[in-house]
């Protein structure tokens, strides 16, 4: 069996590496290059979280990167794809807020609020370019909405914050602010070194969401 401390290095490296190739990808415009090497970047961060924990909520963690790593598949197949690469995502975000609520289902109401205006001001900049995607964007921009809310209502939520709930809220910003610069470039403006800016931000979200499994949320450690 595989343990955590030989594997982590080699994912480490298997990460770079492969993020290294899809920007080498990008500058050449090599379709094979990116589709190779793009989905081995969530990979290397899915298989980090399966070696180092398998309780419930990291499984969901695992889960939702999977759904992550999928989308990156179809988004780089085609551009046709992008629908099914939504949706890939959205599913992705509804299980990181599954586990989320797994640790804490405080409100945290004076959180929502900042994530709903910063949604709707970025929903309304893209929708006069969005037509037929009108609907799908809107129910994605609620959901990963959702998504941040939950991984920020867990910081303190169980006395003295632990640092990977901040870690969390941070890759759970990342990742939406990703997603609306690649939003604003795609329906409203693009503007230039927009991929590079966006997937070197959505790896930055990924790696940090996946921290959150270094700690067990309260109420599944007291049911051991």
């Amino acid at each position: 069996m595989i343990t955590q401390s030989r594997a982590a290095p080699f994912l480490v490296m298997l990460g770079l590496c492969a993020a290294a190739i899809f920007i080498t990808g990008l500058l050449a415009d090599n379709f094979y290059l990116r589709l190779f090497s793009k989905p081995l970047v969530c990979g290397a961060i899915l298989a980090w979280t399966l070696v180092t924990r398998q309780d419930r909520f990291a499984r969901l963690i695992s889960l939702g990167l999977a759904f992550c790593l999928l989308g990156d598949l179809l988004l780089e197949l085609s551009a046709s794809l992008f629908l099914p690469g939504l949706v890939a995502y959205l599913i992705g975000h509804i299980v990181f807020i599954i586990a989320f609520l797994l640790d804490t289902r405080q409100p945290a109401f004076g959180r929502l609020i900042p994530i709903v205006v910063w949604v709707i001001l970025t929903y309304f900049v893209v929708l006069p370019g969005l037509e037929s995607m009108t609907l799908p964007v809107l129910a994605y921009v609620i959901v990963i909405g959702g998504m941040v809310w939950r991984a920020a209502s867990r910081v303190g939520s169980h006395g003295e914050p632990h640092w990977s709930e901040w870690l969390g809220m941070i890759g759970a910003f990342l990742f939406a602010f990703s997603d609306s610069l690649l939003a604003l470039n795609r329906f409203y403006s693009p503007f230039a070194s927009a991929r590079y800016i966006v997937i070197l931000i959505y790896w930055a979200g990924l790696v940090l969401l996946a921290t959150t499994i270094l700690r067990l949320p309260p109420k599944l450690e007291e049911a051991k």
